[in-house]
């Protein structure tokens, strides 16, 4: 079997509240989130970058440097947002057996090639 493809589904979005006022980078355009808004978390893309919602608006390539890294698990006052909730998510591949039949399924750890970097 091969894997053709994969798509991650997002189940449950996660959330991120914020303590103080911050101005994500994204590759949609800068968002500025001000303490009481939530941003929804919904793909991570990998590299400290994620997929979010706010406001109406999905944004791609979300910096995640100031709400979800290494320092905010140690020590949360050195960042601005807090995840209140991590987003649930699972990843679906598609696969080709040798008898050219496709098919989909959520245990993408038994194939290679299921990802861009894969």
């Amino acid at each position: 079997m091969a894997a053709l493809t994969g798509v991650v589904v997002t189940l449950k979005a996660g959330r991120v509240q914020f303590r103080e006022p911050r101005t994500l980078r994204t590759s949609s355009g800068a968002v500025t989130i001000v303490p009481g808004q939530t941003l929804y978390l919904l793909t991570y893309q990998g590299e400290g970058f994620t997929k979010a919602w706010f406001n109406g608006r999905l944004y791609q390539d979300v910096d995640t440097v100031d709400f979800l890294n290494g320092v905010c698990d140690v020590d949360p006052t050195r960042c601005a947002g807090k995840v209140i909730e991590p987003s649930q998510t699972e990843w679906w591949i598609q696969i080709r057996t040798q008898a050219g039949k496709t098919g989909w399924t959520n245990e993408p750890g038994q194939f290679d090639g299921k990802d861009a970097l894969g």
